[in-house]
């Protein structure tokens, strides 16, 4: 279990962690730790606060780290005034730490790895129609189910990286052609389609990613707000120092709201609060119904036609 809480009122701000966390690679190997910091106080110049879920390394990275010395990269700057900029800061710090933290290196294995996943998927794919007499035709039309998969796919808004992978990385795809099915070189206009998919297939809503996403979740104040906001940030990749995450809420405090925002395992938090868990609130009407339709079935036809049942 993980799950995180903030509490936001016009009067200030509560952060509360559960101190659980896992470190997840890239291909999908896991390792639980019991006693984690996931709670920070990110700056001396401004108020601000943050909860980390998910998984606890960016590459191979933890994220406790990441997150201590950004704490001292944001006091040595000047304070922000909007507490959005929180933001601005972070993407410039990774920036800045991109080769400090091997994130170059750690970039290349993963794609390494993601090349790969998809040509055993892809490209096995042509290998098996290589030696049929329509094999062109046949290629043609697994590239053409590729491109549909692609535009059917959520994509990453804001995040565009596919010229960067398509010219840094075309050495991995290479090699990896060769392994896998070097048949696709005598395809040379096939080799480059199936090339430039999987470019683009980098910008998407990867599950993978998704899955081993890292959260991070700012709450505080600029120098120019009166009332506290909150920013809550999923990370999935790091690709050429720019970040691949979605913006999952922002809420601008005014005084009169107040929210309980729960993270990760929501489900924990829900409970707690409402007390009683949502799959039981869910079952509720449902078994009623059952029971009332399980009942007027039950009905004799001879005292109550099918239409009154119905009624």
């Amino acid at each position: 279990m993980s799950t995180g809480v903030c509490i936001i009122n016009r009067n200030g701000i509560a952060l509360a962690a559960d101190s659980a966390g896992t470190y997840t690679s890239d291909t999908g190997n896991q390792m639980f730790y019991n006693s984690m910091d996931k709670v920070f106080s990110i700056s001396g110049n401004n108020i601000c606060g943050l909860i980390a879920y998910g998984n606890m390394s960016l590459y191979n990275v933890s994220v406790e780290q990441l997150i201590k010395e950004f704490s001292l990269y944001v006091n040595s700057k000047s304070p922000f005034y909007d507490f959005f900029e929180v933001w601005q800061y972070f993407e410039s710090y990774v920036k800045e730490r991109y080769q400090y933290y091997k994130f170059d290196e750690a970039e290349k294995e993963y794609c390494k790895w993601f090349i790969k996943t998809l040509l055993n998927d892809w490209g096995i794919k042509i290998k098996n129609v290589v030696t049929e007499k329509d094999a062109d035709a046949q290629i043609g039309l697994i590239l053409n189910d590729l491109r549909k998969y692609i535009d059917g796919h959520k994509k990453i808004l804001g995040f565009s990286i596919n010229k960067y992978i398509k010219t840094e990385h075309i050495d991995i795809y290479q090699e990896q052609v060769e392994v896998t099915v070097p048949e696709l070189k005598s395809y040379s206009d096939y080799y480059e389609q199936l090339w430039n998919l999987f470019c683009e297939y980098f910008e998407l809503l990867i599950g993978s990613e998704a899955e081993n996403r890292t959260g991070l979740f700012f709450a505080g104040y600029g120098t120019k707000d009166a009332f506290p906001k909150y920013l809550h940030i999923e990370i999935h990749k790091i690709f050429k120092d720019k970040i691949k995450f979605i913006e999952e809420q922002r809420f601008i405090g005014n005084g009169v709201n107040s929210e309980i925002v729960p993270l990760a395992q929501r489900e924990v938090i829900y409970t707690f609060c409402r007390g009683i868990s949502t799959d039981f609130r869910k079952l509720i009407p449902e078994k009623a119904n059952a029971i009332i339709m399980s009942h007027i079935d039950s009905l004799s036809s001879a005292d109550f036609s099918d239409e009154q049942k119905e009624k």
